[in-house]
């Protein structure tokens, strides 16, 4: 353990970082004139330090300071190891991410609540550890740091896409007022046509009798667009309030209570058959509209400002969503055959991104299966 006491002038400038819950590691966090910096009692960092953050190790608080951030400040909030002879910053660092070392960080940290626990340096210092060979630590460390190596590369493809796919929903749009969005697929060049929500949209109530005994699956839709997922089963007899609706494959789902926060999507196949309350508004294919395009066309910035504006309430978290009012509300649409171009195109987008995201969802498992039988 090292403190590389810094003198802080005035009249310079400082970085200044902080460690990310969850190991996710060191990164930048202000940078500050020295006289901005009222409490002195700082260090510098070089490039392969392990940092600890005191207030947040309980909560995977720690990591090596990348290359770029060599020379940044930190204050004595903050523990930095450093290479020895017996163990390597690096090896510190994947230490850290394991269940046994986890557990010796909670023993040797104090306080009344798991948010402000704070590690006690001196009690861990006195705790003991199995520690491997110098050549084992950086054969341990060499093959962690590749599966690190292919989970970052496989999430920034995954960013990237997102962000691809955004770009094409603010492009491939009419923005707000406009007919034409900017940018389209070659053949189609007629404006969209203006048509009000109520008139295209095919809602449906499919109301189902709910019988006590037997068992239902329900279904919730998640915040983010990020579409229906099951809820829970449940027996007919704990159903209290029995208003309820059935759903089919392909149904765009509306919730009701979280419109405003992406609470939509189409129902998998697999979850053909669920209920929903009259909490949520079902939205069927029509001769003008697909459910599909539904789902494409709420994840616009346009469609986001009309739900908005036809929801209700006096706090953010518990607008509720107007059917009514947004019926009476006008849409650009696009020809039908450009509907499906668009969702066609945007459905495999969104299958890359699930392909990669399943990619780093399978990586992160092997490393924690390693981490787990790999280690004492």
């Amino acid at each position: 353990m090292v403190f590389r006491a810094i003198a802080v002038e005035d009249d310079r400038e400082y970085q200044l970082i902080t460690v990310r819950r969850r190991n996710e590691g060191v990164v930048p966090r202000v940078k500050l004139m020295g006289s901005a910096i009222l409490v002195k009692n700082y260090q510098v960092l070089e490039a392969g330090d392990f940092v600890i953050s005191k207030r947040q190790l309980v909560h995977g608080g720690n990591g090596c300071v990348p290359n770029d951030l060599a020379g940044s400040i930190v204050s004595n909030e903050y523990l930095v190891i450093v290479d020895s002879p017996e163990v390597s910053a690096k090896f510190w660092a994947l230490l850290s991410k394991t269940k046994s070392m986890y557990r010796s960080y909670f023993l040797s940290s104090f306080g009344v609540d798991i948010e402000k626990l704070v590690f006690d340096v001196d009690d861990w210092s006195a705790r003991c550890l199995f520690l491997p060979s110098a050549a084992e630590q950086r054969s341990l460390c060499a093959l962690f740091q590749r599966l690190d190596s292919l989970i970052t590369l496989h999430q920034r493809k995954v960013d990237k896409l997102k962000t691809v796919k955004q770009s094409l929903l603010d492009r491939m749009f009419p923005k707000e007022g406009e007919s034409v969005p900017e940018l389209r697929f070659a053949g189609f060049t007629d404006p969209w046509e203006q048509r009000k929500a109520g008139e295209v949209a095919s809602m449906v109530f499919r109301a189902i009798a709910v019988e006590d005994d037997r068992e239902y699956q329900l279904i919730t839709v998640r915040r983010r667009n990020e579409g229906v997922v099951p809820r829970v089963k449940l027996m007919g007899s704990a159903i209290l309030v029995k208003n309820y609706q059935v759903l089919e494959a392909g149904d765009f789902v509306i919730s009701k209570r979280q419109l405003v926060h992406g609470g939509n999507g189409c129902v998998p196949n697999d979850l053909a058959g669920s209920i929903v309350s009259n909490e949520y508004l079902v939205i069927v294919d029509s001769p003008e509209v697909s459910a599909k395009f539904w789902a494409l066309l709420s994840k616009t910035k346009s469609m986001y400002r009309s739900y908005f504006l036809s929801s209700f309430g006096v706090d953010i978290e518990k607008l509720v969503f107007d059917v009514d009012d947004w019926s009476a509300r006008c849409l650009f649409l696009p020809s039908a055959a450009e509907q499906r171009s668009l969702c066609a195109l945007f459905q495999r987008l969104d299958s890359l991104i699930t392909l990669h995201q399943r990619e780093v969802d399978i990586l992160k498992n092997v490393k924690q299966g390693l981490l787990d039988k790999m280690f004492v």
